[in-house]
């Protein structure tokens, strides 16, 4: 049996006998060591996988026991009262597991998301409730060599949503807007995941256009100048997952202004550095080219297609500007680097290629006591180099919040 193993049963026999000695002196509740349910300290775990490592000081356990009864500890108590607070050692959880799991979430907490609080201030109200207007646009360059290249951007997609937030959990129903005004549906799929900490940030993204797309520049055709052809031969799919960590996390928030948890209170910077991995898959049918592109230009292609991993190393700045109280802002920028693996079925085969990213971001945030309305823009780039073409992708995102915390 392990030294923990011993010292803990004794540790507690005496907390229990202490409690008896004091009854003639003050009540002791003694119904937390009764219950089925679980009372430990879930903000400590042990070193072993699965097991909780209660603290028990025998001082502080008397007196949360003289002052709380079981009842006031419960969880749904606290709950319906609004006063629930995971990071306290002392709620009652429903079972070991939920405890463990709280635990686990105390210990990465306490690990990856500490900021300085003279810097930053914790959020205090955890509940958000927002309404949230998501437009997204893709645009395209195919430049062959020597022949004339083509730029295309898609149909904007508008998307309007209400959303419930409790901690980073967040549920909510959105709307198509194009559906509802445009009378057609939406060519376009988008789908985003992000976890955070104080110290890194991930995320994955989903984009998807089977149409709705525009030509915007054929060569010299219009003489270079914007035109507006509708061009339906072209489908994409972009699966894109980066990660990066945030070197002066204590003073610098990222989710204040882009995820709205956390108080930025002064102005601060950090360089940030991670790695962006994704899979491109892009097929032009130019056989459904506008035709008086083609009278203009008898394009090489019928088909072409784009298939291929792209492996790249980020590194950037972002910084947060507290201009006063009630506005904060944000500018970040990270550029990458790497190379990609180009899958057989393109049409320039199997080849080991260059490849670039690159990421800028911009945010305004204005709150008034529980009010806050956040406005975000997001440009996410990547270009890829094969033999004799270069394709470039571009995907901007724009994105307005209201919401209220309570």
């Amino acid at each position: 049996m392990s030294l923990k193993g011993i010292i803990f049963p004794i540790f507690l026999l005496c907390a229990i006998f202490s409690c008896r000695a004091a009854e003639n002196e003050t009540e002791c509740d003694t119904a937390m060591v009764k219950s089925d349910f679980i009372i430990a300290d879930t903000a400590r775990l042990a070193l072993s996988p699965g097991v909780i490592e209660p603290r028990i000081s025998l001082t502080d356990s008397i007196s949360e026991t003289r002052n709380h009864t079981y009842a006031e500890n419960n969880w749904w108590y606290l709950f319906r009262k609004r006063r629930l607070e995971i990071t306290d050692p002392y709620v009652v959880w429903p079972n070991k597991f939920v405890a463990w799991c709280i635990g686990v979430y105390n210990w990465f907490n306490r690990t990856f998301n500490y900021h300085d609080p003279a810097y930053v201030a914790r959020e205090k109200r955890l509940w958000k409730v927002m309404l949230i207007s998501d437009n997204w646009v893709d645009a395209y360059s195919f430049s062959p060599r020597e022949i004339p290249h083509i730029r295309m951007m898609g149909d904007m997609y508008a998307n309007l949503g209400a959303y419930v937030k409790y901690y980073a959990v967040s549920v909510g129903y959105s709307v198509d807007m194009n559906t509802v005004f445009g009378g057609k549906a939406t060519k376009h799929t988008k789908f985003d995941f992000g976890i955070g900490a104080a110290r890194f940030n991930i995320e994955a993204h989903l984009w998807r256009n089977s149409g709705g797309t525009y030509v915007r520049t054929f060569g010299d055709y219009n003489n270079g100048r914007l035109i507006k052809k509708e061009f339906d031969g072209l489908t994409f799919s972009a699966l894109n997952v980066h990660a990066y960590y945030i070197f002066n996390s204590d003073k610098f928030s990222w989710g204040a202004t882009y995820s709205y948890g956390g108080n930025q209170l002064l102005s601060a910077g950090t360089p940030l550095l991670g790695f962006d991995i994704s899979s491109y898959i892009v097929d032009f049918d130019f056989t459904k080219l506008p035709q008086e592109l083609k009278d203009y230009y008898i394009y090489p292609y019928d088909y072409y297609r784009f298939h291929y991993q792209s492996y790249n190393i980020i590194g950037g700045y972002s910084f947060n500007w507290v201009m006063n109280k009630h506005f904060t802002g944000n500018i970040t920028v990270i550029p990458g680097i790497g190379i990609s693996s180009s899958v057989s079925d393109s049409s320039h085969g199997r080849d080991i290629l260059l490849s670039a990213s690159g990421k800028g971001m911009a945010s305004l945030l204005y709150t008034i006591k529980r009010l806050f309305i956040g406005a975000k823009a997001t440009l996410n780039g990547n270009a890829l180099f094969a033999g004799g073409v270069d394709f470039y992708s571009v995907i901007q995102n724009y994105q307005l919040s209201i919401g209220l915390k309570f």
